[in-house]
């Protein structure tokens, strides 16, 4: 236990410094959970690292879900908005995961 004390601390100190990735916090904090055993950390950092993946927008945890109204911008517009001839009626709002991308 006492050699994940510096790990702890040097955690500790990254997670305050601005300029360090939440991808090395989160490999940092992977090597302590595992030497803590710590399984649901495990799998939440891992799940992080790698991407919400299996599909199951539940599992999508609800800090990593936009929520929003698709737009486009069309150039040839002139700057309007771009409408189609077969408007659709527009959904209140719609949720969509983050994508996310590997730092491993």
């Amino acid at each position: 236990m006492t050699k994940l004390v510096p790990l702890v601390l040097q955690l500790q100190a990254e997670a305050v410094d601005p300029k360090v990735p939440v991808s090395k916090l989160l490999r940092l904090a992977k090597l302590i959970a595992t030497k803590l055993d710590q399984k649901d950390a495990l799998v939440w950092i891992d799940k992080e690292l790698d991407g919400y993946m299996s599909g199951a927008l539940k599992e999508v945890p609800p800090y990593r879900m936009l929520t929003g109204h698709p737009k486009g911008y069309n150039p040839t517009t002139a700057g309007r908005p771009s409408s189609s001839r077969n408007p659709r009626p527009r959904a209140p709002s719609q949720r969509s995961p983050l994508a996310s991308q590997s730092h491993r």
